[in-house]
């Protein structure tokens, strides 16, 4: 059975208890993606206390993994028992220490080892899932009739946990294609399929050209294909003037991303799809 959550950015923010203002996370995760090699077997997470307050944290790992609809909604697959069975980590993980209390501006090291296990050739995954709240919270509490009460907030943040065994490889290809055409302008969205043995994570660069192989729209974002996948691309374009005429789109999918070092990503060659549409009146 799977569960799917929406998602509102690689840093997953819960809260425990009623909200009524913005919840800002607590501490800090350094790096945002952590990878590990079979050679070492061990990753580091640097954990910064950012708060004002004493912070109690706690540390475990959860298989999820993001995926994409047709109309553009990110989601967080939470619970697909079938795929955590063949790709996930949690059942060969350790994570020390597994809770902490962190003072204001106090850093600490969390390492993440993964045991060794009999799969194949390939990159596994979870997230690293770490869970503050004030260690003596002395905001929020009241009495009413002689009861104490007390509000305390429990703040989650997670990243991407990556582990990769024997030779990797990864890319993609478009297995399918749409368009459409709306209010604001050219909607692209090309279903992707990731092909090798390993997620693919880098760099998507869609570019649209008129017949006159003019630039004149481009588009820049992160790109992250675990199996297949959606993906919607929008072209700005001025439809109170005819933009009737034919036209191209260049898709480039790149394996280098800002985030994430070259010695950690899996590289493939420059990946270029290619579609020519005509809009009509």
């Amino acid at each position: 059975m799977k569960k799917y959550q929406q998602l509102y950015g690689l840093l997953g923010l819960v809260m425990v208890s009623i909200l009524t203002g913005p919840v800002i996370a607590q501490v800090s995760l350094a790096p945002t993606i952590l990878y590990v090699h079979e050679n070492r077997s061990i990753g580091e997470i640097y954990v910064t206390n950012t708060a004002q307050t004493a912070q109690e944290l706690t540390f475990r790992t959860e298989f999820s993994y993001p995926r994409q609809t047709e109309d553009g909604q990110l989601l967080m697959v939470t619970d697909d028992s079938l795929t955590a069975q063949e790709y996930g980590l949690d059942n060969h993980i350790r994570v020390f220490p597994s809770r902490m209390v962190l003072q204001p501006g106090q850093s600490q090291v969390v390492r993440i080892q993964v045991l060794p296990m009999d799969k194949p050739d390939g990159v596994y995954w979870s997230r690293f899932v770490a869970s503050s709240s004030e260690l003596t919270p002395e905001v929020g509490t009241s009495v009413v009739n002689g009861v104490g009460t007390q509000i305390n907030f429990v703040v989650e943040q997670n990243i991407p946990l990556f582990f990769r065994k024997g030779e990797n490889t990864t890319g993609v290809k478009v297995v399918d294609f749409k368009t459409e055409i709306t209010e604001d302008g050219l909607e692209v969205m090309p279903k992707i399929e990731r092909t090798g043995n390993s997620p693919f994570l880098g760099t998507m660069i869609a570019e649209l050209y008129n017949e006159d192989n003019q630039l004149i729209g481009e588009v820049e974002r992160s790109a992250f294909f675990y199996f297949e996948d959606w993906t919607k691309i929008s072209f700005p374009l001025d439809t109170s003037d005819s933009i009737e005429g034919n036209y191209r789109i260049s898709i480039k999918f790149i394996t280098q991303r800002n985030s994430i070092s070259t010695a950690d990503i899996v590289t493939s060659d420059l990946i270029v799809y290619e579609e020519r549409i005509r809009i009509m009146k």
